[in-house]
């Protein structure tokens, strides 16, 4: 969003910042792949021409906007660079070029937070069954950033390494002011993108899954997206029993946690978890009068909620 706004002040410091498909959703602040995902796609597929194909065109608009650097984003350059050989393709590149130097900025989360985060996504159609059993069987971001990190140590690129952290001013600053070396732009006062669910609601919808159609859970997840953070119930209970539930996890996965430790500064390690505290016997889910009202006064417009599937759920009204 924060780049997509901000093309002028780039140009300004000769910066070129290619325009994507999706770059009104980038600018509104919705879930956008960024500007480089086809590039991503062509390294994924090993579409070589693709590749130099993409770059070369963005190389050559650089040029004629009289820019002397080009500057790439999309979350899914860390999956294509992890998951494929590209450093002869860098190579490459360089020869082709009159380019100097390539420079990488990428952000690591702590991984309870990314699980969190990235769980809410996947689980809001309602199909994943057991948060446990997802983490251990399909959650492989902690293992591609290994993999990923191996690969860079003999690339043709220099990497920064930071770790997220949910404050803009952090984020912006880490981008434009220490990695791009220029003035960071003001953030809008809505600088919230892509507003996920609580956990509760995740819940919820995995329950109305098994009692009804895909249509009500899709509709019922549009409400609650809608609906404002304030007028929802935390997620602190359901927070502290995953936690718990993922103690073996973060002790078997401890070691890959410290050797991505080793790029990250002193100041902004990844956290391994150890929960031994309290004790949680299941999941319950906690809603306010709002989120309730949501799931109930909609029953006219194709939102019959089932009296199956209150008796599944434990709800405790905040």
């Amino acid at each position: 969003m924060m780049l997509s706004r901000n093309r002028n002040l780039l140009l300004e410091n000769r910066i070129y910042y290619p325009m994507a498909k999706r770059d009104k959703d980038a600018k509104e602040g919705k879930i956008s792949p960024g500007n480089g995902v086809q590039l991503a796609l062509a390294i994924s597929n090993q579409s070589n021409n693709e590749f130099f194909q993409i770059l070369l065109g963005w190389i050559e608009e650089a040029r004629k906007n009289s820019c002397s650097t080009l500057l790439i984003s999309s979350e899914g350059l860390f999956h294509s660079l992890a998951n494929n050989e590209y450093s002869k393709l860098f190579k490459e590149l360089k020869k082709k070029t009159e380019i100097s130097e390539i420079r990488g900025l990428i952000f690591i989360r702590d991984p309870m937070d990314h699980i969190l985060s990235l769980y809410k996504h996947r689980g809001k159609r309602g199909a994943i069954e057991n948060f446990t059993d997802w983490v251990e069987n399909d959650y492989e971001t902690l293992y591609l950033t290994e993999k990923f990190i191996v690969k860079t140590k003999s690339d043709e690129i220099i990497w920064t390494y930071r770790k997220y952290k949910n404050d803009s001013k952090f984020m912006a600053e880490c981008l434009f002011l220490n990695w791009l070396e220029i003035e960071t732009p003001e953030i809008p006062e809505k600088d919230k993108v892509n507003t996920s669910l609580t956990l509760s609601e995740i819940l919820v919808l995995r329950e109305l899954n098994k009692v009804t159609d895909k249509e009500a859970v899709l509709y019922l997840q549009l409400e609650f997206s809608k609906m404002n953070v304030e007028d929802k119930a935390p997620d602190g209970y359901l927070k502290d029993y995953y936690r718990k539930q993922l103690d073996n996890w973060f002790l078997g996965n401890s070691k890959i946690i410290q050797s991505i430790n080793q790029v990250l500064s002193a100041e902004e390690k990844l956290i391994i978890y150890h929960a031994n505290y309290g004790t949680f016997k299941d999941e319950i889910i906690s809603l306010t009068s709002n989120q309730v009202n949501k799931m109930i006064l909609n029953r006219k417009k194709k939102m019959i909620l089932l009296s199956k599937l209150i008796k599944r759920i434990k709800s405790k009204i905040e």
